[in-house]
């Protein structure tokens, strides 16, 4: 699936098909000190975060892990007279950023001070590295490491277990393609209904593309229970 979604990329840098970002509406301020510890312990912790996607200068397209810190901006919005407005403009103008997959962080955040205690916060990433399957994971360790940061427990980051994701990777590429096509080829050969799946569409252009927003109010008393479970 990644070299479909590289292929797609070098053929529309500027495509924001597989651009994913996530908005949040907290009742928190972090500075941006802590949010890049938080990104820091994250970044120790998965290796995955930490890839770039070599594909220029090179036959064959490569995925390495590079020592690099991950994307932040900090951004004010709290002087503007509709801070939701200003929010929802930020997602878009991150969306429409999209990511140089060799040479950018794949993973940034963007926090948008609402006021002197508030904020939203937008997860950004690519999905070469990451599906939506992952986010629940990343945004609880994120979540975690910045509470401790707010508490001002920044203890020194311990680098993750180096190369997990390499020998996952690896086994993958291991795997025998052809005894897998037998297996399937086999399995299916007295298959004769008609797929479900259409196997055909039309693309939809990318001018007519919209991002869509999905608001969700927690209750305060909620999401001190989230963030105790969260800091477990």
């Amino acid at each position: 699936m990644q070299e479909g979604i590289l292929l797609e990329y070098m053929t529309d840098p500027k495509t924001s098909a597989y651009v994913l970002v996530n908005r949040y509406e907290t009742n928190i301020l972090p500075t941006a000190e802590q949010v890049r510890y938080a990104l820091d312990v994250l970044a120790a912790k998965h290796e995955v975060f930490r890839t770039s996607i070599i594909y220029r200068g090179v036959d064959t397209p490569c995925q390495a892990i590079i020592d690099r810190k991950l994307g932040l901006r900090y951004v004010d919005i709290s002087h503007e007279s509709d801070i939701y407005a200003a929010s929802e403009r930020i997602h878009k103008e991150e969306l429409a950023a999209t990511f140089d997959l060799q040479s950018s962080p794949l993973y940034r955040v963007v926090v948008l001070k609402t006021s002197e205690t508030t904020s939203h916060i937008l997860l950004v990433t690519h999905h070469i590295i990451i599906d939506g399957w992952c986010q629940p994971i990343y945004f609880q360790d994120f979540l975690a490491a910045l509470q401790g940061a707010m508490a001002g427990n920044t203890e020194p980051i311990m680098p993750g277990v180096a190369g997990r994701y390499e020998e996952a990777v690896r086994d993958i590429l291991s795997f025998d393609k052809k005894t897998a096509f037998a297996y399937w080829r086999q399995l299916l050969s007295d298959y004769t209904d008609k797929a479900i799946i259409p196997y055909s569409y039309k693309p939809v252009p990318e001018s007519s593309r919209k991002a869509r927003t999905i608001g969700l109010s927690i209750e305060p008393a909620v999401m001190k229970q989230l963030q105790e479970l969260c800091s477990k």
